[in-house]
């Protein structure tokens, strides 16, 4: 009972840690009150920001009751959901499928990643995470988590981190989510952030 306490205790103290981390890097991103103007559409020097018209809030991951991914995926959308405070499901009725595929699509950059073990393809339409149905299964979770942070960042970046789930070459077995996952995903432009807001 003592060794779960202290788990316990540490999972919530990363949580708070990953949060304030995230707060302090929204808070670096902040603009001055001169540049709070919107930016003027006929303005070929200004351009139009895409985070203002792309961003969301809830993401729903599609995964079958039934498929080997399930659990994993429904744990990795309550990690990502817990750290940025938004809303994050892997359910039957989602909208971006997660599949377990035999080999990647060609349209996966495995050229520049070939230890690749899944991948995510980011787009508005037409999206879904694709993860190889020959890796062992202690890195199915990593492996959905990483490629999910994908779809709320909006694009196929790493960090370089390299304990961090968002690194491009990571070889864990024990997945948590970094202050630098957390501030890498906040910082892009398909999510927003609760604690980034």
């Amino acid at each position: 009972m003592e060794e779960l306490e202290r788990r316990t205790f540490t999972m919530k103290g990363l949580v708070l840690l990953a949060l304030f981390a995230t707060g302090c890097a929204a808070a670096a991103r902040r603009r001055s009150p001169e540049d709070q103007a919107p930016p003027d559409p006929d303005d070929p020097a200004q351009p139009l920001e895409p985070v203002l018209l792309t961003q969301r809030t809830t993401l729903r991951f599609q995964v079958d009751a039934d498929s080997e991914l399930a659990e994993d995926a429904r744990i990795a959308a309550r990690s990502w959901s817990q750290a940025t405070g938004r809303t994050i499901t892997a359910t039957p009725d989602g909208d971006i499928p997660i599949l377990l595929v035999d080999a990647l699509s060609e349209s996966c950059d495995t050229a520049h990643h070939p230890q690749a073990r899944g991948c995510a393809h980011v787009a508005t339409e037409g999206a879904w995470i694709e993860v190889l149905s020959s890796l062992h299964p202690d890195y199915r979770y990593g492996t959905v988590l990483h490629e999910m942070g994908h779809h709320l960042r909006g694009d196929p970046g790493h960090v370089e981190r390299v304990d961090a789930v968002m690194n491009a070459n990571r070889q864990l077995t024990v997945y948590l989510l970094t202050p630098e996952d957390i501030a890498f995903v906040c910082g892009g432009s398909g999510f927003s952030c609760a604690s980034a807001s």
